[in-house]
């Protein structure tokens, strides 16, 4: 099975995968990229109002092959213990295919 490589960027730090993960193909490695986002994103989020989170998958000679992204953004809308009321929204991202024909194969 051929070998894809996570790599992971939360707004402020790129992480390199150097150990790759096997999978069937790329279908695969794009479902495991859309798993992965919120589970990254999950421990940080409460500790901020905004952030953006990327994972690209490349395959074995190093192509880009799938790009998702979760953008994560919340605000007060109501201020129920008496801070100043803002508004609140939440997006969940778009996932960019690289591949060729769109298929999930590499080439």
């Amino acid at each position: 099975m051929p070998l894809y490589y996570f790599d992971i960027h939360d707004g402020e730090c790129l992480t390199r995968d150097e150990i790759g993960l096997a999978l069937s193909d790329g279908r695969a490695a794009r479902d495991a990229a859309i798993e992965a986002l919120p589970e990254i994103a999950r421990h940080a989020l409460l500790n901020v109002n905004q952030r953006k989170y990327m994972v690209t998958v490349r395959n074995e000679r190093g192509r880009t092959v799938v790009r998702a992204t979760l953008t994560f953004e919340s605000e007060w809308v109501d201020s129920m213990d008496g801070r100043q009321a803002t508004s609140q929204v939440l997006h969940f991202g778009t996932v960019k295919r690289a591949i060729g024909n769109g298929n999930g194969s590499d080439d």
